[in-house]
């Protein structure tokens, strides 16, 4: 009985230091933030890319404009 009233103290105490510890919540002001940054960078990757092909065989266009989201993404967090 003692050794079950420590276990269930020090899992308490546990549980407890790994909740303070945790990450804290985001604010909406610094989500709102990387959005618009996200979206900044994209908008600046599309405006650096040549003119697309006029037709293709294959979706390497799609391909492109999604490379620039992955990047505007990452550089944004």
């Amino acid at each position: 009985m003692k050794n079950l009233k420590r276990s269930t103290f020090a899992l308490s105490i546990l549980i407890a230091l790994l909740t303070v510890s945790g990450c804290t919540p985001v604010s909406d002001d610094v989500i709102q933030a990387r959005k618009d940054l996200k979206i900044e960078l994209f908008e600046k990757c599309m405006r650096l890319l040549p003119d697309g092909p006029q037709t293709t065989k294959y979706n390497d266009w799609a391909e492109v404009v999604e490379e620039c989201g992955r990047q505007a993404y990452n550089m944004s967090r």
